[in-house]
């Protein structure tokens, strides 16, 4: 007995629409009162570990400083690496990244970027 590789896909899209209509979407401002790691991403939530395991922060330990090496090299002021930070990119999206390179100004509310103010881009070798 076949399936009906046509009525299946007809039913899974249309499975998908109606759960886009039931999926609430959240903003910055729910997030702002969740317990434990979260990020938003354009207004679905996505739980993160507690914490990362050691090799994993190793590795972005290493990387962050040969980030920072780097940047001190290029003789850039204003370019910096950063460990994990909250970082609102939109109403609907806020990140953690492992590594956060900013050239510019961060301003902050409650340790959450909010806005990066970009001063230049440093290419290797010009400050």
């Amino acid at each position: 007995m076949g399936v009906n590789f046509e009525r299946s896909m007809f039913s899974i899209i249309l499975d998908m629409k109606l759960a886009e209509k039931y999926i609430p979407l959240y903003t910055y401002n729910d997030w702002l009162y969740w317990e434990g790691r979260w990020e938003l991403i354009e207004g679905h939530p996505v739980a993160m570990s507690p914490m990362p395991i050691p090799e994993h922060q190793r590795v972005a330990s290493e990387l962050r400083t040969e980030f920072t090496l780097a940047l001190r090299k290029s003789g850039c002021k204003d370019c910096k690496a950063y460990d994990p930070i909250d970082y609102k990119i939109a109403e609907n999206t806020i990140f953690e990244p492992d590594i956060l390179i900013v050239c510019g100004k961060i301003i902050l509310h409650n340790c959450i970027i909010l806005k990066l103010v970009y001063t230049k881009w440093c290419k290797p070798g010009i400050g």
